[in-house]
């Protein structure tokens, strides 16, 4: 059986070191997060969930964060099609305004005022654990974030064909990609970058057809 999964955004890094050593002690495997990124596990800040699982069991979002609050980040997760329903992911907050506390409540996501009770926040974890099914995997993690990048050329070679894209984010070992070809899942590809000019073996992750007729693509770099 798997281990439960927290995602924790928070911009303070003493909250967030608390909060990862509190979920650990409950057994998680914690994803921490000090910027609203609205999906942690993918590939970045738009376009829909291309996952057929939750990416985990709960979801902890502080309310002012930098570029985007938390209420923003919880509306922009379901506007992607979040795998992880709403029950299952709380906002906390020390100075929110009734008017706020219901359009966190009308998403159908929990609050809790700061310093926050814990008592109250242990009985709604176990709602949420009562609620996760262990039986089934969460998603892949990506363990490092990817920055938004505009115009990079990359060039993917796999059997005989060689081809020049455009990336829309990348990280030290993984690049999302817009391909005018469908690649297959756990295809293995050579990637190379001006960053990486040798070219690097990687692993497609997923793939998703686009409305302008091309494939975000998903590469883990091996």
């Amino acid at each position: 059986m798997r281990k439960r999964r927290a995602i924790v955004f928070d911009d303070d890094p003493i909250i967030i070191t608390m909060f990862k050593s509190f979920f650990q002690s409950l057994g998680y495997d914690v994803v921490a997060l000090t910027e609203p990124v609205v999906c942690p596990m993918e590939d970045g800040k738009d376009g829909s969930c291309t996952k057929e699982q939750p990416c985990a069991d709960l979801i902890i979002t502080d309310y002012k964060m930098p570029g985007m609050n938390g209420i923003e980040l919880l509306k922009a997760q379901a506007l992607r099609g979040c795998r992880l329903i709403p029950a299952n992911k709380a906002l906390i907050s020390g100075y929110l305004e009734g008017e706020k506390v219901e359009a966190i409540r009308a998403l159908g996501c929990a609050y809790f005022d700061k310093p926050v009770n814990l008592v109250e926040l242990e009985g709604w974890i176990a709602e949420c654990e009562e609620r996760a099914d262990l039986a089934l995997p969460v998603d892949d993690r990506r363990k490092e974030p990817r920055r938004a990048v505009s115009h990079a050329p990359i060039q993917v070679r796999w059997e005989n064909y060689v081809m020049t894209c455009f990336a829309r984010d990348i990280s030290p070992n993984g690049y999302c990609l817009n391909l005018p070809v469908s690649l297959d899942r756990t295809q293995l590809v050579q990637v190379a970058s001006q960053a990486h000019a040798a070219p690097r073996p990687a692993l497609v992750r997923w793939v998703s057809k686009q409305e302008n007729g091309f494939y975000l693509t998903g590469l883990s770099c091996c």
